[in-house]
Parts: C-alpha cells; sequence; structure tokens
C-alpha cells in the first residue's frame, strides 16, 4: 500500500534535478504554497505552486493515501499500568501508541486483546519498533487473540505472555509482483525488512527462522493458530 506519492515538475531555473532536489531538501529554503486545489479519488490529491524566498516557482502535485491519515480502527483503553489494545492496525495505532509512551509513563504492558491484523506492514513495524523502544511488555489474555499483524506487534514486547486460550494466527502475505510470499526464495528482497524486523526482535538465531515458519504455515487467506510449543521453540513466550 502506498502512503505517501509526490512528484515536483521543476521550472526551468533549475539547471539538473539534482539542484531542484537539493533545493527541496535545503534546510535553509522556505517554500510556500500558493493556488492550492483539491481533489478527491482514491488519494486525496493535492495540487498547486510553491515559491521560495527567492522568488523561484514550481509547480507540485502531492498525493495522500487515506491510510496516513487514518488507517486502522485500533484503539487503546488504560486500566492502571496496562494499556488493552483491540481492533485493526495502522498508521492510527503508531500515533495512539507514541501518545500513550508520552502521557502515561506508568504503563509497562500492552495487552493485546482482539487484533485481527494489520493494514500496512511497513507502518506496523515502525509501531513495533516505537513499542520495543520504549521498553514495553506485550500480554495476550485468557481468549484474546493478535492475528497476522498482531502478532509481528506482540513480538515487539520486551517480555511476552500468552495467557490461557490466547491466540497467536500467523499465515503468508500476498504479494510481491504477483507472488505470494511463501513462494519466493529465501533470497528474495522482499523479505529483508521483515526478517531484520524479526532479527531485532527475537534475535539472530530464532528471528529469521519465525519469519519463514510464518509465511509457510498457512496461506494468505488462512491463519494457523501456534500451539504452546510452537510459540516457546519460536520465543514468542518468555514467561
Amino acid at each position: 500500500m502506498t502512503i505517501y506519492e509526490g512528484r515536483f515538475n521543476h521550472a526551468e531555473s533549475f539547471e539538473s534535478e539534482r539542484d531542484f532536489k537539493q533545493a527541496m531538501l535545503s534546510s535553509t529554503t522556505i517554500w510556500k504554497s500558493s493556488n492550492v486545489s483539491i481533489t478527491e479519488q482514491e488519494n486525496i490529491v493535492y495540487h498547486g505552486k510553491l515559491v521560495n524566498q527567492k522568488g523561484t516557482e514550481t509547480d507540485f502535485e502531492m498525493s495522500i493515501n487515506e491510510a496516513l491519515i487514518s488507517g486502522g480502527t485500533s484503539q487503546f483503553s488504560i486500566e492502571e499500568n496496562r494499556a488493552i489494545l483491540t481492533s485493526e492496525l495502522g498508521t492510527n495505532t503508531y500515533v495512539q501508541l507514541s501518545n500513550l509512551v508520552e502521557r502515561n509513563p506508568n504503563v509497562d504492558t500492552i495487552v493485546i486483546k482482539a487484533v485481527n491484523g494489520s493494514l500496512n506492514d511497513e507502518i506496523n513495524m515502525h509501531t513495533g519498533n516505537l513499542l520495543r523502544n520504549s521498553g514495553l511488555n506485550t500480554t495476550i489474555p485468557n481468549n484474546g487473540y493478535a492475528y497476522s499483524g498482531g502478532v509481528d506487534l506482540f513480538a515487539a514486547g520486551v517480555n511476552r505472555q500468552v495467557k490461557g486460550n490466547g491466540i497467536l494466527g500467523v499465515h503468508s502475505w500476498c504479494c510481491s509482483q504477483g507472488t505470494t510470499a511463501d513462494k519466493l526464495p529465501r533470497n528474495d528482497d522482499a523479505h529483508h525488512d521483515q526478517v531484520a524486523y524479526f532479527t531485532k526482535m527475537l534475535g539472530k538465531e530464532i528471528g529469521p527462522d519465525f519469519y519463514f515458519y510464518t509465511i509457510h504455515a498457512a496461506p494468505f487467506d488462512d491463519v494457523h493458530s501456534m500451539t504452546r510449543m510452537e510459540m516457546a521453540d519460536y520465543s514468542l513466550i518468555t514467561k
């Protein structure tokens, strides 16, 4: 899923595309927008002009996918030192968790009560990194569940616990150039980010093995509920 797309048509005053990019990225250059119009198709598209303090003008078009604005339906509810997480993960989840960490320093555990998955794996990994870097633990309560991207987020906990009949559900993903993850060779670049993510969360020995286990455990349109032995074998549970 594309979160952000942008295209700038540089004015003739720029001698090269490189000069244009350097000007756009310069921290000392201030660009102001004018004549901005908005259209809504699959994305929200902004059209207009950018003018810097030297009077240089360039057209721009910026497309923002809905997922950037309101992706996901996740909700956190605070109960003493725990934050109860439910619903679908997305961009909202990252923003919510960031605010939670800042405003609730007493919270040390994310209880993943009912999460069906995530809208965007890349955003979800950012959320997982935020969770790990904040030193938070994760728990699946009795009769709770985390499927797909919910398992990825669960793995980010410093300490991880699955209580009673809690479920961790895993499967493959779709697709890279029309090919599902389980059909791609292990050295395919499409695996790189998630292999790196699970290496960070579970260690260099277990992390990659766990990722490849998940994509072969069930097709992308099905799910496999991990057994207690599988959770232990892949160090998903720490206590």
